[in-house]
C-alpha cells in the first residue's frame, strides 16, 4: 500500500504541474500535446513534458525514420553494386573489343610481312652475281671466238 501511495504521489504531482502550464496539442491529433515548462516550476526536470500518446508517436515515426533511411541506404548500395558491374562488364567487353582490334592488326602485320617476303632470285645480291657471272662468261666466249 505505501508503494503504491509512492508511486501515486509523483504521477499526482506531474499531473498537476502539467495542468498550471499552458498545452500545445496537435491539430490532426489533440491527444498529442507538449507541455511547456519554465525554469523554476516544480517538475522533475526544465524543458517540455509529452503526453504519451505523443511520445509513443514521435518515437514511431523516429522508428519509421530509421526503416526509411536502412531502406534507402540498401537502395543505394545496390544502385551502386549494379553500377559497379555494369563499369565491369562495360571494361571487360572493352578489353575483349581491343583484343579482337590486336589480333586483327597483327594478323594483318603478319600477312604483310610474308607478302613483302621476296623470293631468293630477286634479292639484289643474287641478280648482281648472276649478272656479274653471266657478263663474265659471255666475254670468256666472246675472246675465244675471236682467237
Amino acid at each position: 500500500m505505501i508503494r503504491l501511495l509512492l508511486l501515486a504521489l509523483p504521477c499526482a504531482l506531474l499531473a498537476r504541474v502539467a495542468d498550471a502550464a499552458p498545452k500545445i496539442c496537435d491539430d490532426t491529433k489533440p491527444e498529442n500535446c507538449v507541455q511547456a515548462l519554465e525554469k523554476g516550476e516544480p517538475a522533475p526536470f526544465a524543458g517540455q513534458l509529452n503526453t504519451t500518446s505523443l511520445q509513443i508517436d514521435l518515437s514511431l515515426k523516429a522508428e519509421s525514420c530509421a526503416v526509411l533511411i536502412d531502406m534507402e541506404v540498401g537502395y543505394e548500395r545496390k544502385k551502386l553494386e549494379m553500377d559497379l558491374k555494369l563499369e565491369q562488364h562495360l571494361r571487360d567487353e572493352d578489353r575483349q573489343e581491343y583484343e579482337r582490334a590486336l589480333a586483327a592488326v597483327m594478323a594483318d602485320r603478319d600477312r604483310w610481312r610474308e607478302a613483302a617476303q621476296v623470293p631468293f632470285y630477286r634479292e639484289p645480291w643474287f641478280v648482281a652475281l648472276l649478272t656479274a657471272a653471266v657478263t663474265g662468261g659471255i666475254v670468256v666466249a666472246t675472246a675465244k671466238l675471236s682467237q
